[in-house]
């Protein structure tokens, strides 16, 4: 559920929730019984447009994640993130802007110990359009992300981002993405990585309700030991993914989506590789 405001057109923003429950997959998972994951998020944005040229925004988001197999409840989550910026319209064919996140979470108490984190992020991003039918956009920062547990170790470094867009056709895109950054699955917070990847997705519209895409992405996990697993330090695992999907759309209100891929992982802990056939279906509805 998501409330679009705007005052005057200068002050705009969003409020809003969300709430998903599912059954966990097997992906990069050690616990094979029934674990239904579920997520809830409250969030809020508003945007001041200060002139013709500058803005400034900010938001705040409050989320968390519960796992019902009790060998999982290690992962259970739960963070508050507020975040500001300001952002310039250079011209009609670039913005830039800056801006700074701050995040406070946290898991439950564990014979590990604690794994309650604060995680600091500034940053800067640009966009620039060639053409109409050429653009790029990117943002490069720094991430601090500390412990409360000295045990653990923290992370600290650079992040980035870049992706190109090509439409040589109004029904055919190409989009090429690369980036460095830090994160987690839902279903193993506490196992966080570092991800460097790049990959590329091309997308056909065959008519207003139909859409063929496909994406390939090579990616490379560098495992960060997360709270009690010392033994996670040098673990190395690299992921490739190729996925067709087909999105259609019989009424406004409705899209049908449909996924079916091939995954391989390479790790140098056995127990984390594997390869597999991945095939998804779900429906969307929009009120």
């Amino acid at each position: 559920m998501v409330w679009n405001w705007d005052l005057a057109g200068i002050l705009t923003g969003q409020v809003g929730a969300t709430y998903n429950n599912g059954l966990a997959s097997f992906v990069n998972a050690t616990v094979y019984s029934r674990n239904i994951i579920a997520t809830t998020s409250y969030f809020g944005s508003g945007r001041y447009d200060v002139g013709p040229h500058w803005a400034i925004f900010g938001g705040v988001i409050d989320s968390g994640t519960t796992l019902t197999a009790l060998a999982s409840s290690v992962n259970d989550f739960h963070s508050k993130s507020v975040e500001f910026g300001t952002e310039c319209v250079a011209s009609v064919k670039d913005t830039l802007g800056a801006g700074y996140r701050y995040t406070d979470a946290g898991y439950p108490p564990t014979l590990g110990g604690n794994g309650d984190f604060r995680e600091d992020i500034a940053y800067f991003y640009s966009k620039h359009a060639f053409s109409e039918k050429t653009s790029i956009d990117g943002s490069v920062g720094y991430l601090k992300r500390d412990y409360a547990n000295l045990s653990v170790d923290s992370f600290s470094g650079d992040i980035w981002s870049v992706s190109l867009q090509w439409s040589p056709t109004e029904k055919l895109q190409l989009r090429a993405d690369g980036w460095r950054r830090l994160q987690a699955y839902v279903t193993a917070q506490s196992d966080y990585f570092v991800s460097k990847g790049g990959s590329i997705a091309p997308s056909w519209t065959a008519s207003e309700k139909v859409v063929f895409a496909f994406r390939w992405s090579l990616e490379d996990q560098d495992y960060i030991p997360g709270p009690g697993e010392s033994l996670m330090e040098d673990r190395r695992d690299t992921l490739n993914r190729r996925q067709a999907n087909l999105a259609y759309t019989p009424t406004h209100f409705l899209i049908v989506n449909l996924a079916y891929g091939y995954e391989k992982r390479n790790s140098n802990m056995l127990p984390y590789s594997y390869d597999d056939l991945l095939v998804s279906a779900n429906v969307t509805g929009k009120f």
